[in-house]
């Protein structure tokens, strides 16, 4: 059996056809074929409805190879303009009504991914809109074709989904994961990734919508902008909003600095806050929490000490306040006397781990340098230098020279001869980048959140430390001596404190 193509736009002689010449339509779709024996080459009544014998089509003195190639040539040019002229056209048009060029994957108005927009009558074989339900030509209705979604899969109808005004977005805390709310903070019981607005297939049907999602892809951009110690501040403030550059800059979120002169929050700042407690609630009273001991080694950490641990208040109900926020710590898994229990004391000092972050935001050293690690990854947010990779570079290094020759070839240069000797020698993570505050303690902003924190490397810090310490230098000498804000009325002088 052999297969040969009814409609063409070429004739050839019947010498010039074989069968390998043919086979080659069998890769063609959209073509109507035929089957027929081979015998009918020789039917001459065949022979004078399919070829036209006339001089004018007739191909001398091509040999096989030849004649296979421009069968094949032809084949091509006809399957090509049939696709395009039937199934793909010079455009196509998007769900926005946009009309592009068939070369482009995407819109050019709304970016959604190019869809299609027809399908295939199984009887006809006519293209037809998507929208109909029946085929234009022969009024069969539509079937679960090649060009129908298969079982199983996604159908959204767009023309379904509603179209909001305004989205609020609030952003997880474990997952980042964007939850989708109304105009009115409502949830939409929707969600998706960030990565997710390029791939449809990921997306909630409410974002399937062009102007839906054109609202999700605006948030998502200035999301980005912002730094991730800045994004950290808005997910733990756990409240949808619809604008982040707003949200943070514009809002209460900026005044975080609580013009607190001290750098870190001390055990005496605790147990004063708890004695303070106590007598402003009657029956409530004070205890003191320590780490639990838990080998040899740990008896000569601090926290374990005589005096050490932090002052915790019990309410009157006999429940343990948690150190950061004094609400009473609450456990639905665990009984009452369990948690009164002075031996489990440690592990109830924090009602919940956002509490925790917050206490040791502000107390910890360990914490606030693998935070700001977590955020910036030890690159320097003025130079760009990565602290973290030269460290890693050089503790992998056996050879001091090899150390040394990095250390003196990067920006670390600069420092002193005892500082290198030490990084060559004894290299520690610390010694290559630092956690400095932007507002500096000095001017009210200690114990403060990440957002008042940065990434420096050892030079720029020193930079930064030299010019802070002029500047305090300045302001030592400066007391007593009067200036032009001296002669100004009171409320001069607090409008140029709040422009400050």
């Amino acid at each position: 059996m052999m297969l040969i193509l009814l409609s063409t736009c070429q004739h050839f002689s019947k010498g010039d056809i074989s069968e390998a010449s043919f086979n080659i339509f069998l890769e063609k779709q959209d073509v109507a074929l035929v089957q027929i024996s081979g015998d009918l080459f020789s039917d001459a009544s065949f022979e004078d409805e399919m070829f036209d014998d006339s001089p004018q089509h007739q191909t001398q003195g091509l040999s096989t190879v030849d004649k296979a190639e421009e069968a094949k040539l032809a084949a091509e040019l006809l399957c090509d303009d049939e696709v395009e002229d039937e199934e793909n056209g010079e455009y196509w048009t998007c769900i926005c009504r946009a009309v592009n060029d068939r070369e482009l994957d995407c819109c050019l108005k709304c970016k959604l991914p190019r869809m299609p927009t027809t399908w295939t009558c199984r009887s006809c074989l006519t293209l037809n809109r998507l929208a109909d339900t029946h085929c234009d030509e022969c009024l069969a209705e539509r079937d679960t074709g090649a060009d129908d979604p298969g079982e199983g899969e996604r159908v959204v109808d767009i023309s379904a989904i509603p179209v909001y005004p305004k989205f609020y977005f609030l952003v997880s805390h474990h997952t980042t994961r964007i939850f989708i709310h109304d105009q009115d903070k409502n949830y939409l019981q929707s969600s998706f990734h960030t990565v997710d607005l390029d791939n449809p297939d990921l997306l909630p049907d409410i974002l399937l919508h062009p102007a839906n999602h054109k609202l999700a892809k605006d948030f998502v951009c200035k999301w980005n902008s912002l730094k991730k110690r800045e994004q950290k501040v808005l997910i733990k403030k756990k409240e949808p909003i619809d604008c982040p550059e707003k949200a943070y800059f514009g809002g209460k979120l900026t005044k975080l600095r609580t013009s607190n002169r001290q750098r870190y929050k001390s055990k005496a700042d605790i147990a004063e806050e708890a004695h303070r407690l106590v007598e402003s609630n009657p029956g409530a009273q004070t205890r003191v929490i320590q780490r639990p001991v838990r080998d040899r080694a740990a008896n000569v950490n601090e926290s374990n000490r005589p005096g050490a641990g932090y002052v915790q208040v019990m309410s009157a109900a006999n429940k343990p306040l948690c150190i950061t926020c004094h609400s009473e710590y609450d456990s639905d898994l665990l009984n009452d006397s369990v948690v009164a229990d002075e031996k489990y004391g440690w592990q109830t000092r924090f009602c919940s781990p956002e509490c925790a972050d917050n206490f040791l935001i502000k107390s910890n050293t360990d914490y606030i340098r693998s935070t700001a690690k977590s955020l910036d990854s030890g690159v320097c947010e003025q130079c760009g230098v990565n602290g973290s990779e030269l460290y890693k570079r050089i503790k992998c290094s056996r050879s001091l020279k090899e150390r040394a020759e990095l250390i003196q070839n990067s920006r670390y240069a600069s420092l002193s001869a005892h500082v290198k000797v030490t990084m060559v020698k004894d290299p520690s993570e610390g010694q290559f980048w630092h956690v400095d505050h932007i507002l500096p303690v000095y001017a009210g902003g200690g114990q403060c959140d990440v957002d008042n924190l940065r990434t420096l490397c050892t030079p720029c810090h020193q930079v930064v430390t030299s010019a802070q310490a002029g500047h305090r230098a300045r302001m030592r000498a400066s007391i007593g001596n009067k200036t032009i804000t001296d002669f100004f009325s009171p409320g001069t002088k607090e409008k140029l404190k709040s422009y400050d």
